[in-house]
């Protein structure tokens, strides 16, 4: 049985990955390209749902990935806004990392492959 981190090592690990994103993509993207600064965000918060063992985690990422990249790469003067393309940033995120939960899960319950290397009957 394998053991799971601490909810709090994983949130902090999720805060290190989205605060290291947002700097990546300010120095990458100018504040006009916002779709490749939420492209890095976006792949942060896939990679660290794809590493934490519980899902609230994932979506508390995902949560502060919204947050900073609303703050810092959309509007670039840390002002928070709630408007229609603020919402589905959010859902983005969040589909990003329920995605990346579901593939997490899927691909821990796949069956062992076979090993056929010595199998010597005809198919």
């Amino acid at each position: 049985m394998v053991r799971s981190e601490p909810i709090g090592f994983s949130l902090a690990g999720g805060l290190f990955a989205t605060v290291t994103a947002t700097a990546l993509a300010s120095l990458l993207f100018t504040p006009g390209q916002v779709r490749g600064r939420l492209l890095v965000m976006a792949l942060a918060v896939g990679a660290q749902a794809l590493r934490v063992p519980r899902w609230p985690s994932a979506l508390a990422t995902a949560l502060m990935a919204w947050l900073l990249a609303t703050g810092f790469l959309v509007n670039t003067e840390a002002e928070l806004t709630l408007d229609t393309d603020d919402l589905l940033r959010l859902c983005l995120l969040l589909l990003v990392a329920a995605l990346a939960l579901g593939a997490r899960a899927a691909t821990r319950r796949l069956p062992p492959a076979e090993d056929t290397a010595g199998d010597t009957t005809p198919t």
